[in-house]
């Protein structure tokens, strides 16, 4: 698995929300770990993942398992490229 720095967390979740947007879905995620502080600038250090505690809907956080099939495909997607 790849390290992913910074500028290429903030990348990978701009990407992330464009292939939601393709696929018409809208989903919030509640993001912790390093790759948390990384999008928030907080931290410099690589990390290999995107740890999502919840999904946010409306106003209340959702057990994010299972994940939206729409956010698995944007994921797939994503990865693919």
């Amino acid at each position: 698995m790849e390290f992913v720095s910074g500028a290429r967390t903030d990348a990978v979740l701009s990407a992330l929300a464009e292939q939601l947007e393709a696929l018409g879905a809208q989903i919030e995620l509640v993001v912790i770990g390093g790759s948390g502080l990384l999008a928030l600038g907080i931290i410099s250090r690589p990390t290999r993942d995107v740890d999502v505690l919840a999904i946010r809907r409306g106003g209340a956080l959702d057990v994010p398992d299972p994940l939206p099939p729409a956010l698995l495909e944007a994921r797939d997607r994503v990865a693919a490229d």
